[in-house]
């Protein structure tokens, strides 16, 4: 293992000494220490873990040390806890305590021995768990020395105070300088805590925490302010030598920007090369982040010294990957601001081009002014094969002949080697070629940059073929221009890749929004200075996300792109597919020029989407559906063409997906609304704009009062009185109608309470939507309402649709079982527009039928009307359940429900919905006059119920 002379100890033995002077002579006994050591150096390196000692050095130091302590016990009695200060003993300190026992450190001393005291081999034999046997030997090229000896008996007992323990012996078996092989200590304890060496150990433990953190900071402190990177990688070498004990440290970077380095600490650079070449005899970690790996960070003891060193060599790894990661990140910065620079000029000198084949034409008809010719011709390769991109001074009746000439392959392979050449000289497609155009001699330059050839430049004579084969100068002129013209036909290319890539979208390659919106304003243009039109389709994916989310992002690409290709097939080519962005398509179609309306395309639009994909890397089929908006006709600019199509496919959306809606103004008034409402859904419970109205309901036998519906108004700010058909669904989408319903369920029972209070007994009814039966905290919601308000559960009834009642039957069930274990009255409200079925009917806790108001105002139209009327009523009494009208609105409807035995009715006949304040005046005054008492005459119900009302005919 190479070292130099002086690193025979490694400073943390040195700082031992010096402490232990200190703690027992003070500040003038180290001083005296150092004199009678002659050590020269400061006493800064002395106390430095880092620094090392030669044997000379460290022998001196130990004798002058066993003479000053010589009446105190002399070097023997070091067996208290290790001095504490920075660097790593602190780490070493809380390392050793890791291991769990002094026997756990005992049996890791062999491996860290080589990094403290090179020059000792140390082993350690175990007799018991709490007796073991330190064997020491000075190798060759050394001598044993007493203080030697001294000074490693006082340390053995220090793995035991460690941990807070009771040392019962250490003795010296065997030495050295008696003629032994080895030095042997035994040392025996037990497991009887020590409590001063307890408080001891509490307070090295603090200082462990300072130590680490001060080292941390230090070592950040030292990179982050280093200059260059070199700088950086020898300071993070640095910080690891400080870090973990070692006699040298090689950090060898395989790949710097500027190329390959070698940055050593303790010894020479030279050394460091015979170290790397024999790496895996010392211990060595990768210096490697999630980026890419650099190199090796090497320190100069064996592979087995991993006690702590290697744990500190890593982290000081990991330090420099990261510096190094931030050099490769600015040189990447640097590279792509000088490519951005370049990209600059590149702009500004392409301002004036146009398109390759318009470059290619100019390039030809300027070569005849260069060089003495009859004709030039430009060549560009594509894929491989070489194509005539632009000719001069062929006749027009051979010019589609040369349109039609392609070369690849050995062709072409051969075509770019020509200079100067005659037909003999060609290959037979070349020599045909000639022939037919009448050329005696061409010349011929490769147009190539940077060694990438884009294509050929040739000349041509017809008649005098010296003119190309005996001028000298012709090469150098040619192949001038050809320079000249490549990098020409480069720089067009590039500015055509470039507009293509700022037109296109990335994934699919069809046209992205800004090409999207140059064709619609084109189109729109055209359409008004003809007499076409012009429609937008705004197509967005049903199921997109749940196809990225269970098969992954790249079937996700995949299906974008197969969706891509199949929109185009089905579109003709005057059509424009174009992508906006994630799963949204547009279609611009000339509608003046279709064979079809535009929603018979919409149609075979939706059909070919709905046919299943198959993707690669899926093993099945894949299908999606889509949602179409389509606006048609003259708009002002693009923008609100596509902002129509938009709202039209919010409008689909809305209406089930799968779907296309045309854009109207009423789709339009109609999205802007939901906007509105949208933007300040969120804050509706405590908004200040919503309020609960009351509508009573009358015994149609006694026309008294005997129930109110509390039913929920919004009052908008600025779009006023806004209808519950258009809120309410809003609010459903949302799932705000959890948080307001729970609001106006509070509300209604607090309003109940007060109408009790006031001697009014009257049963409060309250919707209830399909989320909050779905919602776990519902049946709390009710019970946390009724005992706020103190009312009783059979005062309240809860009205739900027949289509929230089976969307989830069981659950639903459950949910209606503990609201009737808490009293509450369960009523189906607009019975008959839904799933009505007499199975849930049966199964289902209900006590009310709502007989909704459609059917209503129905039974004065048809007898047919009438029976149905007649049919909910004695279905109702049949199965014990009360039966409500909704929407009594003429005497006819409450005479004919009085008629047929309706209990219980509510409408503007009876009352308008009423406020809190005015609902009391209304109790207060009795029944609405629009109610007239019939003149009653009692029979007995079919049912035998009791007594019925039965009225005249002419009160029907």
């Amino acid at each position: 293992m190479p070292h130099g002379a002086s690193r025979d100890f490694s400073g943390l033995n040195t700082r031992l000494v010096v402490d232990h002077v200190r703690a027992v002579l003070g500040a003038d006994g180290v001083a005296a220490l150092l004199s009678g050591a002659q050590e020269e150096r400061p006493i800064e390196l002395l106390l430095d873990d880092t620094t090392w000692s030669s044997y000379g050095q460290f022998r001196r130091l130990l004798e002058a040390a066993a003479r000053l302590l010589a009446s105190h016990g002399g070097l023997e009695v070091m067996a208290g806890l290790p001095s504490l200060g920075s660097n790593p003993s602190p780490e070493l300190a809380r390392m050793m305590q890791a291991l769990g026992s002094p026997l756990a450190v005992a049996l890791t001393t062999t491996d860290a021995a080589p990094s403290l005291y090179p020059l000792l081999a140390m082993s350690v034999e175990v007799l018991a768990p709490t007796h073991v046997r330190f064997h020491r030997r000075v190798l060759a090229g050394h001598e044993p020395f007493p203080e030697l000896c001294a000074f490693f008996i006082g340390l053995v007992p220090r793995t035991v105070r460690l941990f807070g323990l009771r040392v019962l012996d250490v003795s010296e078996v065997h030495c050295q300088l008696r003629g032994d092989e080895d030095c042997v200590t035994e040392l025996r304890w037990d497991e009887t805590a020590d409590l001063a060496v307890q408080r001891d150990l509490m307070r090295m433990r603090m200082e462990i925490a300072e130590s680490r953190l001060e080292g941390f900071q230090q070592t950040v402190n030292d990179i982050v302010s280093a200059d260059d990177l070199g700088a950086v990688l020898t300071r993070i070498v640095q910080s690891a030598a400080r870090a973990t004990t070692a006699p040298g440290f090689v950090l060898s970077v395989d790949a710097l920007p500027h190329g390959t380095g070698i940055f050593a600490d303790g010894i020479s650079v030279e050394e460091a090369e015979r170290v790397l070449a024999d790496a895996d005899s010392y211990l060595c970690v990768e210096v490697a982040s999630a980026r890419q790996r650099y190199g090796r960070l090497l320190a100069v003891v064996p592979p087995s010294s991993s006690f702590h060193e290697r744990t500190s060599l890593e982290a000081y790894a990991r330090l420099a990957a990261t510096a190094l990661d931030s050099a490769f990140a600015l040189e990447q910065a640097r590279r792509q601001a000088q490519a951005a620079e370049a990209l600059l000029r590149l702009s500004r000198s392409l301002a004036d081009l146009t398109s390759s084949a318009e470059l290619a034409a100019k390039l030809t008809r300027a070569v005849p002014d260069v060089i003495d010719c009859d004709g030039a011709a430009v060549l560009l390769i594509s894929d491989g094969v070489a194509r005539v991109a632009a000719h001069y001074g062929c006749s027009p009746e051979l010019a589609d002949e040369l349109d039609r000439q392609e070369f690849a392959g050995d062709e072409l392979l051969q075509l770019l080697q020509l200079d100067r050449r005659t037909p003999e000289d060609m290959s037979p497609q070349g020599r045909a070629l000639m022939e037919t155009f009448g050329w005696q001699a061409i010349a011929a330059a490769p147009l190539e940059i940077d060694g990438e050839t884009y294509g050929m430049l040739i000349a041509s004579v017809r008649h005098d073929k010296a003119r190309i084969l005996d001028d000298e100068k012709l090469t150098d002129r040619f192949a001038g221009l050809a320079g000249q013209a490549a990098v020409a036909l480069r720089n067009s290319q590039l500015m055509d890749q470039i507009r293509h890539q700022a037109l296109h979208d990335p994934l699919t390659h069809i046209p992205n929004r800004t090409l999207l919106m140059e064709r619609a304003e084109q189109m729109l243009a055209d359409a008004r200075s003809g007499d076409g039109t012009v429609a937008a389709l705004f197509l967005d994916l049903d199921g997109f996300k749940e196809v990225n989310d269970t098969l992954g992002h790249d079937i996700g690409d995949g299906l974008l792109q197969a969706v891509a290709e199949r929109l185009q097939s089905l579109v003709r080519d005057q059509d424009t597919v174009g992508r906006l962005g994630g799963d949204e398509f547009i279609v611009l179609v000339e509608c003046g020029s279709m064979d079809s309306d535009v929603t018979d395309l919409a149609d075979r639009l939706l059909r070919g989407i709905r046919a299943p994909l198959m993707l690669p890397g899926c093993d099945r089929p894949i299908a999606v559906g889509a949602s179409i908006g389509i606006a048609i006709g003259d708009r002002a600019c693009a923008e609100d063409l596509l902002h129509d199509a938009d709202m039209a496919l919010h409008q689909a959306k809305a209406s089930g997906k799968n779907c296309y809606r045309v854009f109207t103004s009423e789709i339009g008034a109609s999205v802007v609304l939901r906007a509105e409402l949208a933007g300040v859904a969120g804050h509706l419970p405590g908004h200040g704009e919503l309020s609960i109205v009351y509508q009573p309901m009358v015994d149609l036998t006694t026309t008294a009062v005997v129930g109110v519906e509390a039913l929920l108004r919004w009052h908008h700010d600025d779009l006023g009185q806004v209808s519950p058909t258009t809120f309410v669904p809003l609010l459903e989408e949302s799932g705000m109608i959890v948080d307001v319903g729970r609001w106006v369920l509070r509300e209604a029972c607090r309003e109940a309470a007060a109408l009790r209070d006031a001697g009014h007994q009257l049963t409060m009814s309250v919707n209830a939507s399909a989320r909050q039966l779905e919602c776990i905290e519902f049946v709390d919601d009710v019970r946390a309402a009724l005992r706020d308000s103190g009312i009783p559960g059979d005062a309240l009834v809860l009205e739900i649709t027949e289509t929230a009642l089976v969307r989830d039957i069981r659950a639903t069930r459950d949910v209606l079982t503990q609201l009737k274990q808490l009293g509450v009255g369960v009523a189906i409200d607009d019975f008959g527009t839904g799933y009505s079925s007499l199975a849930y009917l049966r199964d289902f806790p209900v006590d009310i039928l709502k007989i909704a108001r459609g059917f209503v105002a129905g039974g004065t139209h048809s007898a047919a009307a009438r029976q149905l009327l007649s049919t909910f009523v004695e279905l109702g009494r049949s199965l014990g359940l009360r039966t409500v009208a909704e929407g009594i609105e003429t005497q006819a409807e409450l005479q004919w429900l009085r008629h047929i035995g309706c209990d219980t009715g509510q409408g503007y006949l009876c009352s308008p919905p009423l406020s809190a304040h005015e609902l009391a005046g209304m109790l207060a005054r009795g029944p609405a006059p629009a109610l007239p008492v019939p003149a009653p005459r009692l029979a007995e119900r079919p049912d035998g119920r009791g007594p019925r009302l039965v009225v005249h005919a002419q009160d029907s």
